[in-house]
């Protein structure tokens, strides 16, 4: 799946000072897999353009175990950023792994 997002009047901050509001956009592709024992394999790979605000765009990525039960639905992801985020945002934009739970209704 392809996905392209635009706001209009997205206002950001990085760790260097560099500031600014604008339009901003972000581009990802994504791809979902079912496997074995009620499993979804999961992966994306992204940019995220803030050149109206800090000057640059930084690409993201993630890979992600999912499981559906009943109304219900579990996500375990590792996310990831390139070298530019890490130096915009620091700590903020550096890998991790996420666990999420969500109701569907």
């Amino acid at each position: 799946m392809l996905t392209a997002i635009a706001s209009p009047d997205t206002y950001s901050l990085d760790y260097r000072g560099n500031f600014g509001t604008g339009a901003a956009y972000s581009y990802e592709f994504t791809g979902r897999q079912p496997l074995p024992w009620g499993l979804y394999g999961i992966a994306g790979v992204g940019y995220y353009d803030l050149r109206h605000q800090i000057g640059v765009g930084y690409a993201y990525w993630s890979a992600a175990l999912e499981h559906r039960w009943r109304s219900f639905v579990f996500d375990l992801s590792y996310v990831g950023t390139d070298a530019t985020a890490r130096y915009h945002f620091e700590d903020d934009a550096g890998n991790r792994v996420v666990l999420s739970a969500f109701w569907l209704f």
